[in-house]
């Protein structure tokens, strides 16, 4: 997937390296989810997004790709796709991989699926109890269920606070 309406001096040449890399090597999977991240980088989301329909079709046992391709629909709105998307990565995933999960659950809960939410939640506890991204899901699930409280308790939490950047966590609150 080439794009020939990119202006941009410095991207023009870092994607035409990459699609050269893609054509020499149609079978290797690095090359074609470079092309899709850097079309993902320059927000190129529909260029991201065939990129990356393109390496779920060749390597379709891979997590990364349709993880990527989650984000990208995402992204573009297109939230359905982007569930599916990644409740396939999350069937992929290995026991330790937990971010398919916390993400499934924050969708989830945007949609207003909060059972399925703690389901996914519940497996991403299983994998990496602690991670900051499961607390997070964690406490807009408890907001979602009007449990101020529990919120309010996961998100003061100074370890939490402390790694999540930017005042993240004071905007939940």
């Amino acid at each position: 997937i080439r794009a020939n309406n990119i202006t941009d001096p410095i991207l023009k040449p870092v994607v035409t390296q990459f699609a050269d890399a893609v054509d020499a090597n149609p079978g290797l999977p690095k090359p074609r989810m470079e092309l899709g991240m850097t079309y993902e980088g320059a927000g190129l989301n529909d260029l991201a997004e065939l990129t990356y329909d393109q390496y779920i079709r060749l390597f379709p046992k891979r997590v990364i790709g349709w993880y990527r391709h989650a984000v990208v629909s995402n992204h573009q709105g297109k939230v359905k796709q982007a569930i599916s998307s990644l409740e396939q990565a999350a069937q992929l995933a290995p026991s330790t991989m937990d971010s398919p999960h916390w993400q499934l659950a924050l969708w989830y809960i945007d949609v207003g699926d909060i059972e399925k939410a703690k389901k996914q939640i519940d497996i991403a506890h299983g994998k990496k109890p602690n991670s900051i991204q499961l607390q997070i899901a964690k406490a807009r699930l408890a907001m979602e269920e009007k449990k101020f409280d529990l919120a309010i308790s996961i998100l003061e939490n100074q370890s939490l606070i402390a790694k999540v950047p930017d005042g993240y966590v004071y905007q939940l609150l």
